[in-house]
């Protein structure tokens, strides 16, 4: 979707009436491709099928996106919104289904995030480094949350992960100090390598009995984690502890983690 649109600049891309951004016809999808650094508040035009990639990147002044009703907005690409430390909220139209990798990495300031509804993949470090995001809903439909998604957000203390997740990838959640609950639904089958890892606060974990494969570290350094009750359908447990039958009560270390292990299933 994304085209490097060259010298084309067809006469009816529709024009932002604050002047603050650049639209473009780029071989017929209407494009956001800059805004200038001055913008505090935007309004991108119904007509924006696509936020191009880095279009708002490092604008530290950009404290809102609107969207116009009626938006046909499709897709945001990479790093569009990177580094813009004052946006506080964003509602992404639901005709959204692709929204690239590191799109809001290091906005510290944002803390409302409405995802749309048709997205089926959460990118590679999409919320990486958001230190104010307290909540976020995953939208059913998705299926994989990508490495670091949500990586270093330190005020994360609620997550909700409907039943069409199948995968979290490595370090999807590392470092998020104030996740305490961690309830996985019965979709997931695999936990990437250091997913959980390094979250402090996080005492009670459920995964439930789809899991198969737990990838190396994934609940390391979780200092508060007092036990796990490992599903007897789990047949690739990375750094398990030495001797454990997972067939059977265990008690041992996953990374150097004391952990009760209960199968169950």
């Amino acid at each position: 979707m994304f085209h490097d649109g060259g010298d084309f600049r067809a006469p009816y891309a529709p024009v932002d009436p604050l002047g603050y951004l650049t639209i473009v016809n780029d071989f017929g999808v209407m494009t956001v491709t800059d805004c200038i650094a001055t913008a505090v508040n935007v309004v991108i035009p119904e007509e924006v099928e696509v936020i191009g990639d880095s279009a708002f990147n490092r604008n530290t002044n950009l404290e809102s996106v609107e969207f116009k009703a009626g938006s046909q907005l499709q897709a945001i690409g990479k790093d569009a919104f990177e580094g813009c430390t004052a946006l506080s909220a964003i509602i992404i139209p639901d005709a959204v289904t692709v929204i690239g990798r590191n799109v809001f990495y290091g906005c510290t300031n944002l803390s409302e995030v409405t995802l749309p509804g048709n997205l089926t993949w959460i990118d590679m470090g999409v919320f990486s480094g958001c230190d104010k995001l307290t909540r976020i809903t995953i939208p059913d439909g998705v299926t994989t949350i990508g490495s670091h998604a949500f990586y270093n957000c330190d005020s994360l203390s609620e997550i909700v992960i409907p039943d069409s997740v199948t995968e979290i990838k490595e370090r999807a959640f590392r470092a998020c100090p104030s996740l305490v609950n961690l309830n996985l639904p019965d979709s997931v089958v695999s936990i990437g390598e250091g997913a959980f890892s390094f979250c402090a606060s996080l005492k009670d974990v459920n995964l439930p009995n789809s899991i198969i494969d737990i990838g190396s570290a994934a609940f390391e350094s979780c200092i508060a984690l007092e036990g796990i009750k490992l599903p007897r359908s789990v047949n690739d447990l990375q750094d398990k502890p030495e001797g454990l039958d997972v067939s059977v009560l265990s008690t041992g270390s996953v990374s150097g983690l004391p952990v009760a292990l209960h199968p169950y299933g």
